[in-house]
């Protein structure tokens, strides 16, 4: 998976420095001011940015860090610009069960509107793939839509300020692509090209059941097709020629 970040630590600056732009149909950019990014437009007016520092697939994902929304709206945006793209607007105060508003950046239709409880640190995270756009909140899933009127842009972050003190984030990530598995399953030594096994002579028979891990807790594989009989279990016991019998001793 690729991903992109920007934890925001440089000087102030309006509107935001590095690879950002502003979306058309918003009414101003995002600023920087301590550390975090908030918005520069009036209370009541949105603001937005996008990122720029690549040229981003369709289908991407967007993060923000929370680190305050006390009064008005912040969140993640995909697809924006040239257009304005889909947002999360999650509304404060944190620690209450608050509305979240899946909408046109620069405002008009809402897709969907979906409920959380929101906190500082919080990672708010949307993603697109296709048509389907999901909400996340700490990798819970809150809600998921499908809509299909953007279907280019760059993923960013927005915010609807009502009042001071004026919602924050302190980090941002963007990213595309799937990610790494993180569970390994052990290959079987029996087939090519894993296998067979390394063997080891017992009495002339070579066994294949040498340990195929360094890990003393993975088990060995017998690799053989076909396995020679221990004929000292029942039913395999040979006959005891020596004992009594038809054409046998005193008969």
């Amino acid at each position: 998976m690729a991903t992109y970040t920007d934890n925001f630590n440089r000087a102030d600056s309006n509107p935001i420095s590095g690879n950002w732009a502003t979306p058309v149909g918003v009414a101003s950019a995002v600023q920087l001011v301590s550390h975090t990014a908030e918005p520069t437009s009036s209370l009541g007016s949105r603001s937005a940015s996008y990122s720029t520092v690549i040229t981003w697939p369709a289908d991407h994902f967007s993060e923000v860090t929370l680190a305050a929304l006390n009064n008005g709206y912040l969140g993640p945006c995909v697809r924006l610009g040239p257009g304005t793209g889909y947002g999360i607007f999650a509304s404060g105060p944190t620690g209450s069960s608050n509305s979240v508003y899946l909408q046109e950046v620069g405002g008009g239709t809402t897709f969907a509107i979906f409920t959380m409880t929101p906190q500082i640190g919080d990672v708010l995270r949307l993603e697109v793939l296709g048509s389907t756009l999901t909400f996340k909140q700490n990798g819970t899933v809150i809600g998921s839509v499908s809509d299909s009127t953007y279907t280019l842009g760059n993923p960013g972050m927005a915010f609807l300020p009502n009042a001071v003190p004026l919602p924050a984030i302190s980090f941002w990530t963007g990213g595309f692509g799937s990610p790494t598995p993180l569970n390994y399953s052990q290959p079987d030594c029996r087939v090519a090209p894993f296998g067979p096994n390394a063997s080891r002579n017992v009495q002339g028979t070579l066994t294949y059941d040498v340990q195929i891990s360094d890990n003393a807790a993975v088990p060995g594989k017998d690799s053989r097709v076909s396995k020679p009989v221990d004929c000292r279990v029942a039913p395999n016991i040979p006959q005891n020629s020596r004992a009594p019998g038809t054409f046998g001793p005193g008969e």
